[in-house]
């Protein structure tokens, strides 16, 4: 009955701890202090084998460094708080790289392997129209075309496009 009980409380402690250090990671990672606490545990080392003390050099090298970490976290934070800098549009594990006008597209083109486009004689449908066109976050050499009910997605060689796949969604 005594192992069921360490069990438990160990069980407990591990959660509590594991929920201590999400939180104190996401706090690091909202006010960007990665750097500044590596500087801190660096300056932390040097203290305690004597090397920081020892050398006027390197204290004003020490100082130096965590002024400029504390200042960059401090310009990042505000910056994320005030919604300032890139903005970046995601979809479906995707970042849109670069978009292009797609209006020229909805004339039904299609791309031949050479990377020329060339018009259809078909007639535009509905579905064949292009919303846009843009690179995948995860290889920026795939070049996706989004349709209203399909992604299609071309690989960018040295001699134009290759059709990769096509996916519903």
């Amino acid at each position: 009955m005594i192992f069921v009980k360490n069990r438990l409380v160990f069980g407990l402690i591990s959660k509590v701890i594991k929920t201590v250090f999400k939180a104190i990671y996401k706090f690091l990672g909202f006010f960007n202090l990665h750097i500044t606490m590596l500087v801190g545990i660096l300056g932390a080392i040097l203290y305690f084998t004597g090397v920081l003390t020892s050398s006027p050099a390197i204290l004003l090298t020490f100082y130096i460094l965590l002024i400029i970490s504390v200042v960059i976290a401090i310009i990042t934070s505000i910056r994320k708080l005030l919604g300032l800098g890139k903005k970046v549009e995601k979809k479906k594990g995707m970042q849109i790289v670069s978009t292009e006008n797609a209006q020229e597209d909805n004339k039904n083109q299609s791309l031949d392997l050479h990377g020329e486009s060339t018009e259809e004689t078909v007639k535009p449908q509905e579905t064949n129209k292009i919303i846009r066109k843009f690179f995948a976050k995860s290889n920026p050499n795939v070049l996706v075309y989004e349709y209203i009910d399909r992604f299609v997605l071309y690989l960018k060689t040295d001699g134009g496009y290759k059709y990769i796949r096509t996916d519903r969604k």
